[in-house]
């Protein structure tokens, strides 16, 4: 599939009516914080968006080809395949990408959208075609914590993100909490790394920790 195919497909793309609540313009192509759906008119919803916070999602919308001024409406959509901004020309079919707070594009190497071809540019604006996938497990690392941590309680952690194993870095999201089953007596004295799996759509619970 070349990139005109997938930029037909696109111009049939579904699109739904939004609100941006922010105090920040979002740009176009631009994933969007959902906080949100309001009934504003003629009994029509509108989705809520926002610049994305750091409070990390499972799922965006990304907005259309016009910027959405603040406390004003746009169009945003969900649907596959999307474009969506990027900072450079270098997207690249089967890379990963994922959302960062505070911006208009993407993050390589980030969680939730994956690259479908490279990337093009209209006004020094850059977009490639990805398709979104719901993000239900993370790479973290626990907060430091001099007390154990048992089965049944929740402990503090920051999601990692980065394209060199044993390397990644804060993409700068907020932390998560993180719920565990697994055993009494976790040592957590230093930060250790972690996978986090989104259960029942409500809790990050942990899968799996570094030893000690």
């Amino acid at each position: 599939m070349t990139n005109l195919d997938l930029f037909s497909a696109l111009s049939q793309q579904r699109w739904v009516k939004a609100y941006n609540t922010g105090d920040v313009t979002i740009g176009p192509f631009a994933p969007c914080e959902v906080v949100g759906f309001t009934v504003r008119e003629k009994d029509e919803v509108t989705v809520d968006v926002q610049q994305p916070s750091t409070t990390f999602r499972n799922w965006y919308a990304v907005n259309a080809a016009q910027p959405i001024k603040s406390k004003k409406p746009g169009l945003v959509t969900f649907s596959n395949p999307m474009m969506v901004q990027v900072p450079s020309s270098g997207a690249a079919f089967g890379q990963i990408w994922g959302v960062k707070p505070a911006a208009d594009d993407l993050l390589k190497c980030g969680y939730g959208f994956y690259c479908l071809g490279s990337s093009i540019s209209t006004g020094g604006t850059y977009r490639a075609p990805f398709v979104q996938n719901y993000v239900s497990e993370v790479l973290g690392k626990t907060q430091t914590d001099s007390n154990k941590w048992d089965k049944g309680e929740t402990r503090t952690g920051t999601i990692r993100a980065g394209c060199t194993d044993g390397s990644e870095t804060s993409p700068g999201f907020a932390t998560l909490t993180i719920y565990q089953r697994m055993a009494d007596d976790l040592d957590i004295s230093s930060s250790r790394w972690c996978i986090a799996r989104y259960f029942n759509d409500t809790t990050w619970e942990l899968v799996a920790i570094e030893c000690p």
